[in-house]
Order: structure tokens, then C-alpha cells, then sequence
């Protein structure tokens, strides 16, 4: 393929970072019914699901944070324009981000040893084919990281399952 052909097929370029060494923590919640927390932003509003995670790093370090959610991946065009967003937003910060399926990382964000950020979450799950379950995930390379739900939620854990078939809780 010449590079002219891939820039003019080509919406993105992603490349993954190997976290087999660094430190990370999710929160999952699986089959999100939360009524009681309305989303605000413009864009989502009152049909969609707000939710505050808590990242603390305990040394200081980048920390890359991610929110994903399971969905159909495509849609007709004549319905895409009716599709809301999912956003996430870092506490006093200038950008939120949004995505309509799959995942949205954030740009690495700097955390001083110690330091607990608040996370702003949007899900919009009125739209048919998307299912209400969502994680954050939060990735540093030096120390450890948690996520923690600003209500006291606990995440949701799911079977494991090993190469050699067997299960067990993750």
C-alpha cells in the first residue's frame, strides 16, 4: 500500500501500549440501570447515565486513563447523525472526550504522589443495540493506580478464564 492510499482509506493510526509491567486498576459496571444520575452535557443530556470515578496514583507519574464501552460498531449512515456520545472528562480540565463506541483514551495525565483525580463519565444507553456496561481503566508504569466509583459502587468482576480452560474470578 503507498502512503498516499493510506491516508486517503485510513481514518486512524492506534498504537498500544505493552502494560505488561505497569501498575493498573479498573472499575466495571455491567448493566447500568443508575436513573438517578442524569447526565448534563449538551450533547447527552437527560437520557444518558453520569457517573465520578476516583483515580489515585500512589507515586508520581503519567497515568493513562481509559473509558470503554461494548457496542454494536457501525451503524447506517442515515442513523449515525440521531447517535449520541459517551464522554469523559477529567475534573477542571479544558477537553472532554467523546466516542460513540469501542474506547476513548485520554492523553496522559501527570499525577503527583498521592494524588486523587475525579473522573466525570457520560453513557448514552438510549440507543437500541448498545449494551449498559462500561469500565475505566488507569495505567501507570511506576506505582500503582486505583479506580474507585465516587459512590461507593463496587466494580464488577467477571469469570477468568486461563489458556488451559479453567475458570476463576478476575
Amino acid at each position: 500500500m503507498t502512503i498516499a492510499d493510506y491516508y486517503k482509506q485510513g481514518l486512524a493510526s492506534l498504537i498500544s501500549f505493552d502494560t505488561t509491567d505497569w501498575f493498573g486498576d479498573h472499575f466495571l459496571m455491567l448493566d447500568d440501570n443508575t436513573a438517578d444520575s442524569p447526565g448534563s452535557w449538551s450533547w447527552c443530556g437527560e437520557t444518558c447515565t453520569r457517573h465520578r470515578v476516583q483515580i489515585t496514583s500512589d507515586v508520581a507519574q503519567s497515568v493513562y486513563v481509559t473509558a470503554y464501552t461494548w457496542e454494536k460498531r457501525s451503524y447506517p449512515t442515515e442513523c449515525q447523525k440521531k447517535n449520541k456520545v459517551h464522554s469523559i472528562y477529567k475534573e477542571n480540565d479544558t477537553t472532554v472526550y467523546t466516542f460513540k463506541e469501542g474506547a476513548r483514551q485520554m492523553n496522559a495525565i501527570e499525577f503527583d504522589e498521592g494524588e486523587t483525580i475525579n473522573f466525570i463519565l457520560e453513557w448514552d444507553w438510549a440507543r437500541e443495540s448498545v449494551s449498559p456496561d462500561w469500565s475505566v481503566t488507569a495505567w501507570g508504569k511506576l506505582g500503582e493506580v486505583t479506580v474507585t466509583h465516587e459512590q461507593g459502587i463496587e466494580s464488577a468482576s467477571l469469570p477468568y478464564i486461563s489458556k488451559n480452560g479453567s475458570t476463576e474470578e478476575s
